[in-house]
This record gives C-alpha cells, structure tokens and sequence, in this order.
C-alpha cells in the first residue's frame, strides 16, 4: 500500500478549502471591503506611480533625470518623501541648480522629468520651499 507525499496532500486539502472559502458569502464581503479600502487609501494612485515611475530612469545619466532628483533632494534633505514641508531646504543648491540649467530646453525637460517623478512641477516645489525673494530670484534665473 502505497501512501502518497504528505506535503502533495496538504496542498490540495488546502486548494479545496480556498475553493470553498471563496464560494461563502461572508468571505466575499470581506475580500470586496478589503479591496475598497485598498482602492480608498490610495491603491489607484499607486498603481499609476508605478507605472509613471518605469518611464523614470534613476539610473539614467541623462542630465534633465539627475537635475530633476537633485532638485528634489534640496527640497527634501532628509529624503523622507512625508517630510518634504517639513524639513528645510538647501536654497544655495537650488541657487546653484538653476544657474546650472539655464538654457530653456533643459529647463523644460527636467521640469518635465520632474513632474513626471513628482505629480507637481518644479514651480510648484519650489514656489513652496522658497521665500518671495528667493522664488524671484530663481524664476528671474531659469527665464
């Protein structure tokens, strides 16, 4: 009498105990609130980022990508993306970054690459993180 591989059977007992689970009532309600909560906390907006993402290269030493980030990284110094209203900003480096992209078709591709990245533009962030004077001072550099 042949016995058959216990690790085989346990699969399928538990294959047939999914099977079932899904066909009750009470597990469907739960997986279907599941899923609207997902979709509530912002699982959509995830998927989109994921694939926004994919047409971001970080590894790219294309200089409109790695502007972008270093933009990003002097806003955000901590690289907390949660803390970027909150922990400063390097505006020498955004000085020094603007002075650096001058010319207007890089400016409109890292601008692009960086709301690509971001969901915001780089007026936006920056017109954020900088005083009125500062904010002048960098628009009256990249125009």
């Amino acid at each position: 009498m042949a016995l058959g591989n216990p690790a085989a059977l346990v699969a399928v007992k538990a294959a047939k105990g999914v099977g079932t689970a899904l066909k009750n009532k009470k597990v469907q309600l739960v997986l279907a609130v599941l899923l609207g909560l997902f979709l509530l906390k912002g699982g959509v907006s995830k998927i989109k980022r994921y694939f926004k993402n994919k047409k971001f290269n970080k590894k790219s030493t294309e200089d409109p990508n790695r502007v972008a980030l270093q933009f990003r990284n002097a806003a955000n110094p901590s690289g907390a993306n949660w803390m970027i209203d909150f922990d400063g900003t390097n505006e020498e480096e955004f000085d020094k970054l603007a002075r650096r992209i001058k010319n207007q078709d890089i400016i409109k591709e890292v601008s692009d690459a960086y709301q690509l990245k971001y969901d915001e533009t780089l007026q936006e962030r920056a017109s954020k993180e900088l005083s009125a004077d500062e904010l002048r001072s960098f628009e009256d550099i990249i125009t």
